[in-house]
C-alpha cells in the first residue's frame, strides 16, 4: 500500500502544470507578503513617519503592552481632552483632532489606534461623533458597561434584519459575558496573517490542479481499463489514489501557509499573540472570547478545511468527468463564482448557506455574529463548518471511490 502511496504521489508532481501553478502561487503570495509589509506605516513621538520594517519598529516602540482597567481608560481620555483645552496644544481644526498640528503628529497619530479602539466603544453603531465629543460625553461612563451597549446594538440590528434568531442573541450574550478585561499592545506580525485569508483562493486554485488529473486522466489516456483489471486495481490503488491527493493538498496548503505566516512573525515579531482578538476590529464588537493567536489558529485550521473539502469535491468530479481540464474549469467556477454573490442578497438562509462554501472562507470575520441553531442547540460559524466539511469530504471521497471502481471502461 505505501509503494502504491507513493507512486500516485510521484505521478501528481510529474505534470508540468502544477509544476508552474505551485512556482507562480508563490512568486505572488512572496510578492504579496513584500508588498503588505511595504505599505506598514507609523508615526513616531517626534512626528516623524516611517515606513516598512522600521514602520513596524516604531509601532512596536508606540504600543506598548498595558491594560486597560477603567482607571487607565479614564486617564487616556482626560489626557486627550487636557490636550484639546490647553491653549497651547489645542486648535479649532477638525482634521487635526483640535489639537495643533504638532500635538496631532507627536500625540495623536502614535496613538491614534489605541484612541480609537476606546472611542468606538462609546461611539452608538452607526454614529459618527468626533473624538473629543465622544469622550466630552462618556468620560464618567464605566467602559465595560459602554461595551456591553455596543454589542447588544449589533446583535439587535441583527435580529431586526432577520438575521439571528433569539437563540442565537442569547448565546452570543452568554459568551460575551466571558470577555475579560482588555489588553493593548502590539500585534501587527499576527494581525498581517489574518488579512492574508484571501490567498487562500490562490492555493486552492493550484491543489485543484494538481487534484484534477487523478482518475480523469486515467480516462483520458485510456489506462482506466487496465488498471481496475489490476490485483489491486478496484481497492488499494483506489485508495492510494486518494489518499496521495488528500497528502499533496495537505503538504501544499501548510508548506505555503506556514511559509508567508512565519515569515510575517520573524519580520515583524511575535509579540502580541496573547491580546484580546477584540482589538483586531475597532468598527464591530467581537464576542469570541480568543486571543489573537488563538484567531489565527482557528483561521488556519478552517482554512485548511476548505482546501480539504475542494479536493473532496474535485476527486468527485474527476471520477466523473474524463478531461482533467473540464474538473479544472468546474473548480475554477466553485472558487470564483461564491466571490460575487453578498450575504445582502437573501435572508437567513441565503446567508448561513453562502458563507459554508469553501470559497467564502476567505471572508470569515470574528465580529459577523453568524450561528446555527436547532431547538436549543447553537452553533457558531467555525464548528458548522467543520461539522458539514468533514460530512461532505467523506461523503465525496466515497462517492469518488465508488464511482471509479464501478464505472464502465471506454464508454
Amino acid at each position: 500500500m505505501k509503494r502504491l502511496i507513493y507512486y500516485e504521489w510521484q505521478r501528481i508532481w510529474m505534470g508540468k502544470l502544477i509544476k508552474l501553478s505551485i512556482v507562480g502561487c508563490c512568486i505572488f503570495i512572496a510578492f504579496c507578503v513584500y508588498s503588505s509589509i511595504s505599505q506598514i506605516s507609523a508615526t513616531d513621538l517626534n512626528g516623524m513617519t516611517h515606513s516598512g520594517l522600521q514602520g513596524a519598529k516604531v509601532l512596536k516602540e508606540t504600543r506598548p503592552e498595558q491594560v486597560l482597567h477603567e482607571s487607565r481608560v479614564k486617564e487616556i481620555m482626560a489626557e486627550y481632552l487636557a490636550y484639546t483645552s490647553d491653549k497651547d496644544t489645542a486648535s479649532d481644526l477638525e482634521k487635526f483632532q483640535y489639537l495643533t498640528e504638532e500635538m496631532y503628529l507627536k500625540y495623536y497619530l502614535p496613538n491614534r489606534e489605541l484612541l480609537t479602539l476606546i472611542a468606538s466603544v462609546y461611539t452608538p453603531l452607526g454614529q459618527n461623533y468626533s473624538l473629543k465629543e465622544t469622550f466630552e460625553n462618556n468620560l464618567n461612563v464605566d467602559f465595560d458597561f459602554a461595551r456591553n451597549e455596543r454589542v447588544n446594538e449589533w446583535l439587535q440590528i441583527k435580529e431586526n434584519q432577520g438575521l439571528l434568531r433569539n437563540v442565537e442573541k442569547t448565546y452570543w450574550l452568554e459568551k460575551d459575558s466571558q470577555i475579560q478585561t482588555y489588553k493593548y499592545g502590539y500585534y501587527k506580525g499576527w494581525n498581517s496573517i489574518l488579512d492574508s485569508a484571501s490567498w487562500l483562493i490562490m492555493i486552492m486554485i493550484v491543489v485543484c490542479i494538481g487534484t484534477a488529473p487523478i482518475f480523469a486522466g486515467e480516462y483520458q489516456t485510456k489506462s482506466d481499463s487496465l488498471l481496475l483489471t489490476l490485483k489491486y486495481g478496484k481497492n488499494k490503488l483506489i485508495k492510494a489514489k486518494l489518499i496521495s491527493s488528500l497528502f499533496y493538498a495537505t503538504l501544499v496548503y501548510w508548506a505555503i501557509v506556514l511559509s508567508y505566516s512565519l515569515t510575517y512573525l520573524f519580520l515583524l515579531g511575535f509579540d502580541g499573540g496573547d491580546l484580546p482578538i477584540q482589538l483586531i476590529n475597532t468598527s464591530y464588537p467581537i464576542s469570541y472570547n480568543l486571543t489573537i493567536k488563538q484567531g489565527v489558529i482557528i483561521l488556519l485550521l478552517l482554512m485548511y478545511a476548505a482546501v480539504v473539502l475542494m479536493v473532496s469535491a474535485t476527486l468527485l468530479m474527476s471520477s466523473v468527468f474524463k478531461s482533467s481540464y473540464t474538473v479544472i474549469i468546474l473548480d475554477f467556477l466553485l472558487i470564483a463564482v461564491p466571490s460575487f454573490l453578498y450575504s445582502n442578497m437573501g435572508g437567513y438562509v441565503w446567508q448561513h448557506i453562502l458563507i459554508l462554501l469553501p470559497s467564502k472562507i476567505t471572508e470569515f470575520k470574528f465580529d459577523d455574529y453568524i450561528t446555527y441553531s436547532a431547538g436549543n442547540i447553537v452553533l457558531d460559524r467555525s464548528r458548522m463548518m467543520i461539522m458539514s466539511y468533514v460530512v461532505l469530504c467523506v461523503l465525496f471521497i466515497g462517492m469518488s471511490y465508488r464511482k471509479f471502481k464501478n464505472h464502465e471502461v471506454n464508454k
